[in-house]
């Protein structure tokens, strides 16, 4: 007999759930600045980091060629810090379950 796949067990375990926490942050930061730097380099004119606004990357009428590399990265960014988030947030009640609150 072939083993059969648990997904509910597979999720609530730990080691699934701090590799998952190890992948998601990076991966989120990676595709911010990957986006980010697309973004600068099809900018119409030369994109000086230091004294414009990254909101002219995410800007369709500033950057009509690459703004949609931009707002990609930071969606990207976002779903991967809601899943950070999560993962983060089970593993608090996993291993705080029964614990005395922090803070209160």
């Amino acid at each position: 007999m072939s083993p059969v796949f648990d997904f509910k067990k597979e999720i609530l375990d730990k080691s699934f759930l701090r590799r998952m926490s190890c992948v998601t942050a990076p991966l989120g930061v990676l595709a911010f600045w990957g986006g980010m730097l697309i973004a600068a380099r099809r900018y119409p004119s030369e994109y000086d980091w230091r004294y414009m606004p990254v909101s002219n990357l995410l800007s369709f009428g500033r950057d009509p060629a690459g703004y949609l590399w931009g707002s990609t990265g930071v969606v990207i960014c976002g779903f991967c810090g809601l899943c950070w988030t999560a993962v983060l947030g089970r593993l608090w009640k996993l291993e705080g379950a029964g614990g005395r609150l922090n803070g209160i």
